[in-house]
């Protein structure tokens, strides 16, 4: 039988899926993503594991235990990794072998015990609560900072943006959907207004940093 709470690895030949491997993780496995290169699964007992997997078999290649909280999801942007656990969120750098901590946001600092998830689009980061808090933060390397913050009509299960607008769901309440915010600097925009002649409507890499795209109107969006 499989670990129920292993991670999994299947082929899909567009008809049917074959396991491949599986690694049994140290807990509940929660979530789990891959950036193309790693992939990291949460646990509720293990924090954040980063696996590799070759077609047959996953190696573990680092792990944290976040806090000694439950981990429930994770989310990266291409320079650092969030992860949510119960009580908050934490930011780590991550060098291909070491993880280091670098800030947290305590759920507590403005929002409800437990936080629920932890998403993004790039460059907003997006945290959500028990009793519906979603609230959207930016990380600059040393600190959180809030931008802004939104209360859905339950608990916040999960928010996810296609460039132009953020999508939120909630446990019981319907798909609410917000507007993005503005660019901010100044290497942003004008890549962002630079395609629209083009008119792009996908995310486009802006700089070094963040995903930018283009609204219907024109505008950008970052």
């Amino acid at each position: 039988d499989t670990d129920p709470d292993a991670v999994l690895a299947y082929e899909f030949d567009g008809t049917n899926y074959t396991l491949v491997g599986t690694w049994s993780a140290p807990g509940d496995t929660y979530h789990v993503w891959s950036d193309g290169t790693f992939i990291y699964a949460s646990s509720t007992s293990g924090g954040i594991n980063i696996l590799t997997f070759d077609g047959t078999t996953f190696t573990l290649v680092a792990s944290v235990s976040a806090g000694g909280e439950w981990a429930n999801s994770s989310y990266g942007d291409g320079r650092y990794l969030y992860v949510q656990t119960t009580w908050g969120l934490f930011a780590y750098s991550f060098d291909g072998t070491t993880l280091t901590e670098l800030a947290t946001h305590f759920a507590s600092e403005g929002g409800v015990m437990p936080a629920n998830f932890v998403s993004g689009d790039g460059q907003n980061i997006f945290l959500g609560h028990n009793g519906g808090l979603l609230q959207i933060l930016r990380f600059d390397g040393i600190s959180f900072s809030v931008q802004d913050s939104v209360v859905l009509p339950d608990d916040a299960n999960w928010a996810v943006s296609d460039g132009s607008y953020i999508y939120a769901s909630s446990t019981t309440g319907p798909l609410q959907v917000y507007g993005g915010f503005a660019c901010y600097t100044s290497n942003q925009k004008p890549a962002a207004v630079a395609l629209a002649a083009d008119r792009y409507r996908g995310k486009i890499s802006a700089g070094s940093s963040s995903a930018c795209a283009i609204k219907p109107d024109g505008s950008a969006w970052c």
